[in-house]
């Protein structure tokens, strides 16, 4: 396949710009800024397209790096000579893949293609864009070596395997990605282990919690007991405290009736007295009242007025003299016998009731006292008998307290029990709730871990069979490797290529990957390895080479070497060369 010529109507910064191509090589030797890599990523894209835009990175995105600057159509065409046949493929690019335009156009048959359902350079080629990019594309300052599956079936000759090739390589792809995401669900070990420590953190608080419930209800029975036999003492104080009461309150009113009593008795003796003193009065009266010196003067009082009215009479004449007389001493006489009479009659007859009376009322008295006395002397005894003081509520009390003590100690008990069984209930709550978590954890651990051994050992036999397939064809590369790396002075065998076509640098400690090698050792093995991939994978139509500014890290001998290589290589592919300095240009 050969590039015949092109044509850019507006692609980047290069406008309405035209170039032929000769067959073998191609130099174009341009200042910086001219747009050099523009015309590199033009010439992929008439044969790839363009990809779609990158989100969120407008500079990455080659579709919206390349817009036109100067506007208009953005796009152009290539013509190209393949098997004897001159195509022309002309692309339009737009904001998006779907605004895109393609068209190829058959010179020999004068028909156009109006549509691709296959990338074209995947047609000529036989490789997609990926693999055409890691061979022979070399884009300025980034064409570091690597493969795909696409380059693995082409490299061990096995291409119509290459699906397959490319299967396990994205089987393989797909189960690391599930293997990282499974050991990513991996439970975490410390939090595992803090699961663990704290089941048993609870597990000994329910085990605390147990042995004091068990003492609050040993201590519960003690109590319960105590508060019986306290119920027991309160209820005996209680009845000796009634008993007291009862003897106090029968004392109290028994020093009332005694209290009572000696009025009484008091009482009777102040009468006696009264009736002594009494009856002596009325003896003193008695006695003046019968003395002569009265009665005669009542006699003689009687007597005169009798007389008087006699003289009254007299004087009117209605008696006589003699019977004036007569009747006067008669009256005299009568008057005071009379009188003397009836005194000592009534001084008599006052002195035996008087006597009587107070004999009487003295005998009742005496009695009323004996009586009060013998009931005094009874009461006394009785008190005697019994304490008078007030009963003493000391021991009551105290009964009392003890026993409140005593069921105060009980309900805090049973709260105590009833906190730390509502304790132990949320403790083994917890207990099952972390064991769970532990038990969901360790499961998915252990289930987790069944898959990833499965994967790693499914990723270990896919990779050792595509190994093993590589392994036979790594010599052959080795081999070509070597030799072209060998024109550059570079003794071959120290770089060497694995059957992950990785480039290893062979030392006396040991291989250690050739990126740790200066800038100009690693474009020199990127470009050696791409060489001697490129005879390998493009085995029915050999491709452009396109090198921009490949060699700018190289010094004045590795460039001569280099530029030997690529004179060498353009008698067989048609080579693009890109520089921006003489001293890197063929000229």
């Amino acid at each position: 396949m050969k590039l015949l010529s092109l044509h850019i109507e507006n692609f980047g910064k290069l406008h309405n710009f035209d170039y032929t191509f000769s067959p073998n090589l191609n130099v174009l030797l341009k200042e910086n800024g001219w747009g050099k890599t523009t015309l590199s990523i033009f010439l992929k894209a008439m044969f790839y397209g363009m990809p779609a835009k990158t989100r969120g990175d407008e500079y990455k995105s080659e579709r919206s790096r390349y817009m036109p600057w100067q506007g208009g159509a953005y796009g152009g065409y290539v013509e190209f000579e393949k098997d004897g046949k001159k195509y022309r493929v002309t692309r339009y690019f737009g904001k998006t893949p779907e605004a895109d335009t393609f068209e190829l156009f058959d010179y020999q048959t004068n028909t156009t293609v109006k549509s691709e359902n296959t990338p074209l350079g995947v047609e000529i080629f036989g490789i997609g864009e990926e693999s055409f990019r890691m061979t022979a594309f070399f884009p300025q300052m980034n064409f570091r070596s690597a493969t795909n599956p696409e380059l693995t079936a082409s490299l061990t000759g096995v291409n119509q395997y290459q699906n397959d090739l490319a299967c396990i390589d994205s089987a393989i792809k797909r189960l690391k990605e599930r293997r990282l995401s499974l050991k990513r669900q991996l439970p975490d070990k410390a939090e595992t282990e803090k699961l663990r420590l704290t089941c048993n953190d609870l597990k000994n608080q329910s085990a605390q919690l147990e042995n004091q419930i068990s003492d609050c209800q040993d201590k519960l029975l003690n109590l319960q007991q105590q508060q019986e036999i306290l119920s027991k003492q309160t209820e005996i104080e209680r009845e000796k405290y009634k008993i007291a009461f009862q003897n106090f309150e029968k004392n109290q009113e028994i020093e009332k009736q005694i209290s009572q009593i000696s009025q009484d008795i008091s009482q009777q003796y102040l009468k006696q007295s009264e009736l002594q003193k009494q009856a002596i009065s009325n003896l003193q009266n008695l006695e003046r009242a019968g003395s002569p010196n009265k009665f005669i003067y009542a006699t003689i009082s009687i007597c005169a007025a009798l007389i008087v009215i006699l003289a009254i009479l007299f004087a009117t004449k209605s008696i006589s003299l003699l019977t004036f007389i007569i009747i006067s001493c008669f009256l005299v006489i009568f008057a005071t016998i009379a009188v003397i009479a009836v005194i000592k009659v009534k001084k008599k007859q006052h002195h035996q009731s008087n006597d009587n009376s107070f004999e009487t009322l003295v005998q009742k008295s005496q009695q009323v006292i004996k009586e009060l006395e013998a009931k005094l002397e009874i009461l006394k005894n009785m008190q005697n008998e019994s304490k008078n003081s007030q009963p003493d509520r000391t021991s009551l009390e105290n009964a009392k307290d003890s026993q409140s003590d005593c069921e105060i100690s009980i309900i805090t008990t049973e709260n105590e029990i009833k906190t730390n069984r509502t304790n132990l209930d949320r403790v083994l709550d917890e207990i099952e709730r972390y064991q769970s978590l532990r038990d969901t954890s360790l499961a998915l651990e252990k289930d987790l871990n069944h898959k990833l051994l499965l994967l790693d050992k499914t990723i270990s036999y896919l990779t050792t069979a595509k190994d093993n397939v590589s392994s036979r064809y790594v010599s052959f590369i080795n081999k070509e490797f070597t030799d072209i790396i060998g024109k550059f002075g570079v003794d071959g065998n120290r770089f060497l290529i694995d059957n992950q076509w990785k480039v290893k640098e062979q030392t006396d400690l040991g291989s250690k990957e050739y990126e740790f090698s200066s800038y100009g050792y690693q474009d020199i093995i990127s470009f050696c390895q791409r060489i001697s991939l490129i005879s390998r994978i493009y085995t029915s139509c050999k491709p452009f080479i396109l090198l921009d500014d490949t060699f700018v890290n190289l010094d004045d001998h590795m460039l001569a070497c280099a530029k030997e290589v690529v004179g060498q290589l353009a008698k067989n592919y048609q080579v693009i060369y890109i520089c921006c300095n003489s001293r890197s240009s063929f000229q």
